[in-house]
């Protein structure tokens, strides 16, 4: 029998609005957003310039170099499958380089990542799960316009919106990564699915819902 399989995603909206798991289950889609496309679109440029498949002179000054990128959705090279509890729990790494143990996500937004918000990530500490081989995790992280990404000089110093940091990953990480997805996998075998829900009418009441305007939940 296989095993069911949770993303990082399904265990973090089964933690904040479990209800969302209803919707899944119902094979109801998460609505599309223009900012899926321009984090995509951005995530491609620079994977195939740290990659060296395709130089980008917006980036030129960004010369850290990953010989595993993703080259396609789900691409297989960069898949992981951490086994706990009877789960797998799957996801996709976006930049490694196994000569220097080392991994690299990348994160474009309206509001840039802080080294802070990295170094709390959980996402972060399940990839050091996943990969206990490597010894540091980089973030790649700026506005999804690469345009903005070229460098200048402001004061003699030069300076970019793209930002690169770096933080090391240890044991307690892969720690704190297993304690959080056996709380998520004790949401799901508690069956308890009413999370985001008004307790009187059954309707969807949370503002932070990832299915929005299409969780059955609005719509009863």
């Amino acid at each position: 029998m296989n095993k069911l399989h949770f993303s990082f995603s399904t265990l973090n909206n089964l933690m904040k609005c479990s209800h969302s798991w209803i919707n899944k289950t119902m094979g109801i889609k998460v609505p599309h957003r223009d900012y899926f496309d321009k984090g995509k679109e951005g995530h491609r440029v620079i994977q195939d310039h740290v990659s060296g498949r395709k130089k980008d002179e917006r980036i030129a000054w960004l010369t850290e170099e990953f010989p595993i990128v993703e080259k396609r959705d789900f691409d297989p090279d960069c898949k992981f499958d951490i086994s706990i509890g009877g789960y797998s729990i799957i996801g996709f790494l976006d930049l490694q380089d196994p000569a220097k143990k080392r991994y690299g996500e990348i994160k474009l937004s309206g509001v840039p990542w802080s080294l802070g918000k990295y170094k709390d990530s959980i996402q972060r500490k399940i990839y050091s799960l996943a990969f206990p081989q490597y010894k540091t995790g980089m973030l790649i992280t700026g506005p999804f316009d690469p345009n903005q990404w070229k460098q200048r000089e402001v004061e003699g110093e030069k300076m970019s919106d793209l930002k690169v940091m770096e933080w090391p990953l240890t044991e307690q990480d892969r720690k704190e990564a297993t304690e959080w997805i056996k709380k998520g996998l004790a949401i799901f075998e508690a069956g308890d699915f009413n999370g985001g829900l008004d307790p009187d009418t059954g309707r969807c009441i949370d503002r932070g819902c990832p299915y929005m305007e299409n969780c059955h939940f609005k719509n009863l």
